[in-house]
């Protein structure tokens, strides 16, 4: 059982690149008024894995900004800013317990997917907030022990976790994420504005 006052979720898959990590995260998650806080994550080859989690993305959840490279500013430099969004990666998510006690702790029905923005939206619903820090990086070697959905029995599974994320969450769905400016395109997570159509009349 844990008896601490902070959790931090920490993939099996990750290396740490920032070592004043802690002292950062817990800055933030000390603040009564957030609900938990995530970190820049990258591949292998230092493009970014994760810089925060848009919901809605490609009808799901997706992260965002992935591939970026190291040191490029995409959108606004969204990947380098502190920001609150709705959703961050459980490869690495640290909170307060109490967080956990009040909404339910992770729900165990998502094995592999969504178990993290579900947690997340959870937290939402409280009114906390959910902070996204560029000033703790990980390498993230992603699925280098899970796998990939590669499988019959995995992508039935990660079907399962689709329709049950869609019962649980559609209303906010619907609503849309309100961290994700409606004027960018809901196809992809590179945060790119919509086209524009224009008629034009004397």
């Amino acid at each position: 059982n844990c008896t601490g006052d902070y959790v931090i979720q920490l993939n099996n898959d990750t290396e740490l690149l920032t070592p004043n990590w802690l002292q950062e995260m817990l800055g933030f998650a000390q603040r009564e008024d957030v609900g938990a806080v995530g970190a820049r994550l990258y591949y292998e080859d230092k493009s970014i894995q994760h810089a925060g989690i848009g919901v809605g993305i490609c009808n799901l959840a997706a992260n965002l900004l992935t591939n970026t490279p190291k040191n490029f500013h995409a959108y606004f430099g969204r990947e380098c800013l502190t920001q609150d969004l709705s959703a961050v990666t459980g490869a690495c998510l640290f909170s307060r317990r109490s967080i956990y006690e009040e909404v339910g702790y992770m729900d165990e029905e998502f094995k592999v997917a969504f178990n993290d923005v579900d947690f997340c939206l959870k937290i939402r619903e409280t009114g906390k907030l959910i902070i996204y820090t560029p000033y703790v990086e990980f390498l993230h070697y992603e699925s280098k022990s899970r796998g990939y959905e590669d499988t019959v029995e995995k992508q039935q599974r990660f079907k399962g976790e689709i329709d049950r994320f869609y019962s649980k969450w559609q209303g906010f769905l619907d609503k849309g994420d309100p961290y994700y400016n409606i004027n960018l395109r809901l196809d992809n997570d590179q945060c790119a504005i919509k086209e524009c159509k224009v008629d034009y009349k004397d």
